[in-house]
């Protein structure tokens, strides 16, 4: 079962179909993705284009590794697991960092949740949190007040809003070992009342579903036409856009390599009769957790209405990709610094992209140790880091990636 489902991903039925049977198969625009001689861009040109956001530490306003991120209405949300804990409570700051409100995770009463994995940001100020353990959503005002609750009949882990109480949400998690195997999606649509209307996509096996995804984002939405998200199926390379009721394939990246990899794969379902169960599906998991065979996009965002920019980090490296959605051109381009490797980042707003310092302390030890990078530094950041003794809260790095990448 296993091993014709995989296969059967292989010779391509990912782009005979869409996540909507009903709709035509769309024209799906292939664009190249060049890593053998990308453009450079210095240390300097990210400082140049950047803004340093210090997030206030103190014991009510501490995160840990931050994991989601948004931005709204001059505030910045964090869902953040405490030192040691597998739980995200949810820490609100103002724009320039000041401690708003926190929400914290595995209480009890109305307005409380106990595993948040995805937040939403309504226009109005009120956001939503989505707490899989018990199954629902929780809605809050612009304070934080809690208002209500919402249902949710399936289990996932990303969700985003559509119209009038209607959501679309990501499963993840519905491993073949832990669900039933007959379960034939990773997509749904939510009603008002809860109700799950499974998308049956199918561009992953459910042994594969979620391999993909750790912290960081799922969804991507179209800062120019805030109606629109793009998804990414990692395992293909192929960008899904979704706008209202509708979900469909819309770009294939095409990278150098990408059949020897695939072989790799197919190696791994060729030998499944000598691998039983969970040991098949943890080689499966190891193949797509090594960077060389799928590439986790973690960033996709909108430079302008027709372009696109997207990040990911393979071979030791962060690798940005802008692309014409129109014309199907790019430009690869990396960094002369590995300090951007291995930072989380996120969107925004409009043309901007977030660079997460987890540790600004261990930053601090690095500059200390490297005059010339610290030089490219501004002044004030420089004393900045050197003065840092103690562990802080996460540092962001707002960047104006539309400067920057045009």
């Amino acid at each position: 079962m296993v091993r014709t489902t995989l296969l059967a991903l292989l010779v391509g039925i990912i782009f005979q179909i869409s996540c909507n049977p009903e709709e035509p198969t769309p024209v799906i625009l292939k664009i190249s993705v060049k890593e053998d001689s990308p453009k450079l861009i210095s240390l300097h040109s990210f400082i140049k284009n950047s803004e340093l956001i210090q997030l206030e530490y103190s014991r009510e306003s501490a995160v840990g590794k931050i994991e989601i991120l948004r931005y709204l209405n001059d505030k910045i949300y964090v869902l953040s697991p405490p030192e040691g804990m597998d739980k995200r409570d949810l820490v609100i700051f103002r724009k320039n960092g000041e401690f708003f409100k926190r929400i914290n995770a595995g209480e009890e009463g109305p307005g409380s949740f106990h595993a948040a994995t995805d937040i939403v940001l309504n226009e109005d100020g009120s956001f939503e949190v989505l707490d899989r353990n018990r199954s629902r959503i929780v809605h809050y005002n612009p304070n934080g007040t809690f208002i209500r609750n919402t249902p949710v009949h399936c289990s996932g882990i990303r969700i985003i809003s559509r119209p009038v109480g209607q959501y679309w949400l990501y499963r993840g998690f519905t491993y073949a070992f832990t669900e039933p195997q007959n379960i034939p999606f990773n997509l749904a649509q939510v009603d008002p009342d809860g109700n799950c209307n499974p998308v049956n996509v199918m561009w992953m096996n459910p042994i594969l579903r979620d391999r993909t995804i750790d912290a960081g984002d799922f969804f991507f939405q179209n800062h120019y036409n805030k109606s629109e998200w793009l998804l990414c199926d990692a395992f293909n390379d192929t960008i899904f856009i979704v706008n209202g009721p509708y979900c469909k394939p819309g770009f294939v990246l095409e990278r150098a390599g990408d059949k020897k990899n695939q072989t790799k794969i197919k190696l791994a379902a060729d030998n499944q009769e000598r691998h039983a169960g969970t040991d098949f599906n943890l080689l499966l998991l190891e193949l797509l957790n090594d960077p060389s065979i799928v590439v986790k996009y973690d960033l996709i965002t909108h430079l302008s209405p027709d372009k696109l920019l997207i990040s990911y980090r393979r071979n030791s490296k962060r690798y940005f990709v802008t692309m014409n959605i129109h014309s199907g051109s790019s430009h690869t381009y990396t960094t002369d610094t590995n300090l951007l490797d291995n930072w989380f980042i996120f969107q925004w707003d409009a043309g901007r992209i977030a660079i997460v310092i987890d540790s600004p302390l261990t930053l601090s030890e690095q500059l200390k140790q490297n005059h010339k990078t610290r030089q490219l530094l501004p002044k004030k950041w420089q004393d900045l880091f050197l003065r840092l003794t103690t562990d802080v809260n996460p540092f962001i790095l707002v960047v104006n990636a539309k400067n920057l990448f045009e």
